[in-house]
């Protein structure tokens, strides 16, 4: 019997070794202007608590150093109520809101079990911003600042501006800020107005969409089906 017994505790002691080798769960509390460096091995999650007021606006990020990490954000349930996973390297930013009182928890876990340092920092804890103005700076926090891509934000209602702001770069080699002068290339963003438009002209009559493009475009060439 003492031998069945040496021989499972052994067992027992020999399994807990191998699971502490392998997964590396940690729990930290995280204050607002915390910066904090750690390693992930590839079965490690590392969790970040804060405890937040309701209506509390959060952003932060993680640095990734030499991996890229997924960032998940549960509230006080532990439900899930963000994810975040872009970039392989640099800036992983996150940012959520509080619906309720309570303590959040931010994990950090490896990306297809990867390995590595990375650095984690919440930079802002505020009121969810009740002024249009304020609200949408919050919103674009992630564009704002003279080291990352940037935006410009425009709201037209009846022909009158009513807010512009330029957030950001929009050059990061030539630390070229973004400003009235820059270009943006819209893409796939007119095609929604060109449908729209031609939509507005069908129900004028000036046009079908069942016509042949070249009916108004004739030097447009003819592709195959």
């Amino acid at each position: 019997m003492r031998s069945l017994l040496s021989f499972l505790f052994a067992f027992l002691l020999s399994w807990v070794a191998l699971y502490a080798q392998t997964t590396d769960r940690t729990e930290t509390v995280i204050e607002v202007g915390d910066s904090i460096q750690k390693s992930l091995t590839a079965k490690s999650t590392h969790t970040y608590t804060i405890e937040l007021a309701e209506g509390q606006f959060v952003f932060g990020y993680v640095l990734q150093q030499s991996l890229d990490v997924v960032v998940t954000i549960l509230n006080p349930e532990n439900e899930e109520i963000a994810r975040f996973d872009g970039p392989p390297r640099g800036r992983e930013p996150f940012q959520f809101e509080s619906k309720s009182e309570g303590v959040y928890r931010i994990e950090v876990a490896p990306f297809e079990e990867q390995e590595g340092d990375y650095t984690i920092q919440v930079t802002l804890a505020e009121p969810i911003a009740r002024e249009p103005e304020k609200r949408v700076n919050q919103l674009m926090i992630t564009h704002t600042g003279n080291d990352v891509p940037g935006a410009a934000v425009m709201v037209i209602k009846e022909g009158d501006i009513h807010f512009l702001k330029y957030y950001g770069m929009s050059n990061l080699t030539y630390h070229i800020p973004m400003n009235e002068n820059t270009l943006h290339n819209i893409g796939s963003t007119s095609k929604q107005f060109l449908t729209f438009g031609l939509l507005l002209l069908q129900e004028k009559g000036k046009l079908s969409m069942d016509d042949d493009v070249r009916k108004y475009i004739p030097e447009l060439p003819e592709f195959e089906h």
